[in-house]
């Protein structure tokens, strides 16, 4: 499935832009593109809360060529509820040194949410029922702050995942 001309246009020029803007994203193929902007654009850090990385919204060759041409050293923390090794050892590769996963601890549940902040301003929120309905915004800080803030209470309950 290909990714709408339309959206595309919006998500490039919203992410160029740096823009305070939120916008729907929910189908596949928008999450691979809209992830991919995301970590396009980070300059510091990468916080990913998901059920797993093994899935197509994250284990894709659009997603893998952004942390791939990201020249920014980037630090990646990825807070998971399921872990797989092989899916993991291969981001592990691209990313090296900076790529940290840990296995949340029985919190299933407690959030509703499962996210991707990229320098406390880049977001983009998850329903975790399906149909998955997801929002984005390239530049929204206050709400970046909260659900860093978020990972991190979840980060210090959770374990490396080995």
């Amino acid at each position: 499935m290909a990714i709408n001309p339309d959206y595309k246009e919006l998500v490039d020029l919203v992410s160029e832009k740096d823009l305070d803007f939120d916008f729907p994203n929910s189908s596949t193929e928008h999450g691979k593109y809209v992830i991919s902007k995301i970590i396009e654009k980070t300059k510091k850090n990468l916080l990913i809360f998901s059920k797993n990385l093994n899935n197509e919204v994250f284990n894709n060759e659009m997603v893998t060529n952004s942390l791939k041409e990201n020249k920014n050293n980037i630090e990646i923390k990825v807070l998971l509820e399921e872990s797989d090794r092989q899916t993991i050892n291969k981001f592990n590769s691209i990313v090296k040194n900076k790529f940290h996963v840990n296995k949340i601890d029985n919190k299933k549940g407690e959030d509703n949410l499962y996210f991707v902040i990229s320098d406390d301003k880049r977001i983009r929120i998850c329903s975790r029922e399906k149909p998955h309905q997801a929002r984005v915004n390239f530049n929204r800080k206050q709400l970046g702050e909260i659900l860093s803030n978020r990972f991190d209470t979840l980060w210090k309950s959770s374990s490396p995942i080995k």
